[in-house]
């Protein structure tokens, strides 16, 4: 089996991160205008914990890999099962565990740390004249900043895709339900937050008169260089946003047990998702008994697509393993389960 890591550099992916911190999100910009890089098809697979998400996701890349489908599973989860699940160790840079299939763990605490140390060089550079004050010993305050994990989890997903976007498919098994919720939020709500606070800096300055302009080759270029900042973080936002919401390439499927408590917590997701202009591709149906049919357990709102996984004895653990699970399935099942 190789142990090849995805990278076409030979880094790892956590040696770019301090160029992208921050503004972890990879896109081109003129102006005002955002446009994206080519990414593969991708799957994430939420719901409540316990449930089998780590499983399905792990059965889901290898079903791909199976068609020829260059596939990556990364667990977003701090509570990594996928090591367990395909018996290798795993990391935060991607490594081959079988033909076409890579798989990685996220180092969530190193992403956290990362994101800090470099929001405090940005601060810096930015008022560099608190220093004379000796102010700079506030910004330690950060580290109990409220949303730091999904911020990780976005530049994470971000990072992968740019070291990563010459794959066909990247599933993603997430954190439970609470954090994956705040994950696919965070666009939108920083996005509409950023609106709020470009529309203060404009008035800002407009009252103090310090937007001073110099023309260069016809062109006007703006000296706020904390103005210009809210400018590309806002492209970025936006941009992320879209992509959670297009339903061409990206997909969202909750993974649930037939039980009440399971259903419950399914419907709330749906919910959340649903105000932030995210739609729900999927529900997949774990440990169904012996049955391929979707169970009597009523959902409040339609799914576009449902898949019942049998419970089986064996133990899912190891390539083997789950290849002779995916070979009972039938491949009809196995091409719904890593498709979008």
């Amino acid at each position: 089996m190789a142990n090849k890591h995805l990278t076409e550099t030979g880094q790892p992916p956590i040696k770019r991160l301090r160029s992208r911190l921050s503004h972890p999100f990879t896109a081109s910009h003129t102006g005002d205008q955002v446009s994206p890089m080519k990414q593969p098809d991708i799957v994430f697979y939420m719901g409540k914990g316990g449930t089998g998400k780590s499983t399905v996701s792990a059965l889901a890349g290898l079903a791909a890999a199976m068609e020829g489908k260059k596939t990556l599973v990364m667990s977003m989860d701090a509570a990594h099962n996928l090591s367990d699940i395909f018996e290798t160790r795993l990391g935060h840079t991607p490594k081959e565990i079988a033909p076409d299939l890579f798989a990685g763990e996220i180092d969530q605490e190193q992403m956290i740390q990362g994101y800090l140390k470099e929001t405090q060089r940005a601060l810096k550079r930015n008022y560099a004249y608190l220093t004379a004050f000796n102010l700079e010993k506030h910004f330690d305050i950060l580290k109990f900043s409220p949303g730091l994990e999904e911020h990780a989890l976005i530049m994470a997903f971000e990072q992968i895709l740019e070291t990563c976007n010459h794959l066909d498919l990247i599933i993603f098994d997430m954190p439970p339900t609470a954090l994956s919720v705040k994950f696919f939020n965070l666009p939108a709500l920083s996005h509409r937050w950023i609106n709020q606070l470009q529309e203060l800096r404009e008035e800002i300055n407009r009252k103090k008169e310090i937007i001073n302009r110099v023309k260069l080759a016809g062109k006007a270029y703006e000296r706020d260089k904390i103005l210009k900042k809210i400018k590309e973080m806002k492209a970025g936002y936006e941009l992320l946003e879209k992509r959670f919401q297009d339903q061409e390439q990206v997909a969202i499927k909750v993974v649930l047990n037939p039980n009440p408590l399971a259903l419950s917590e399914t419907e709330r997701i749906y919910r959340n998702l649903e105000s932030a202009g995210i739609a729900l591709s999927g529900i997949i149906w774990n440990q169904c008994g012996g049955t391929a049919s979707p169970p009597a357990l009523p959902l409040s709102f339609k799914s576009p697509s449902h898949l019942c996984l049998p419970r089986t004895t064996h133990q899912l653990t190891g390539i083997k393993a789950l290849e002779t699970y995916l070979e009972s399935l039938g491949s009809t099942s196995r091409t719904r389960l890593s498709g979008n």
